[in-house]
């Protein structure tokens, strides 16, 4: 076993657990997704992250990070669909975007007269 046999395997071997730590980042990235589609009371699509690249994004302190950038498709009313983006570092969430989308209309609440409660008129 010669010496470039020993740096290819070590080279393979760092590939592929960059390949598997990627992996547990991409469900990660899922899991934000999902938690703030739930906030927003939207629904994640087809509930995927797709790899989109890599982005390099500077922090508050005028530091530089190279984040893994992930999309994913959510709808406001279950028939659109809208693009957000997220961004980590290692196992960091650093951003996630969310375009403008609408609101539905929610219809006003009918208050039943029978319900409310009379308080005592101040005399």
């Amino acid at each position: 076993m010669s010496l470039e046999h020993v740096v290819a395997g070590l080279v393979l071997l760092t590939l592929l657990s960059w390949f598997w730590r990627g992996r547990g980042v991409r469900e990660l990235a899922l899991q934000h997704a999902q938690r703030r589609c739930r906030v927003e009371g939207l629904q994640l699509l087809d509930a995927h992250v797709a790899f989109a690249g890599w982005r390099w994004l500077r922090g508050t302190e005028n530091r530089g990070w190279l984040a893994r950038s992930y999309s994913f498709e959510f709808s406001v009313t279950g028939v659109d669909r809208h693009t957000g983006r997220l961004a980590m570092h290692g196992r960091r969430l650093l951003q996630i975007e969310l375009p403008p989308y609408p609101i539905p209309q929610q219809e006003p609440q009918v208050i039943d007269p029978g319900r409310l409660r009379q308080c005592p008129a101040d005399d």
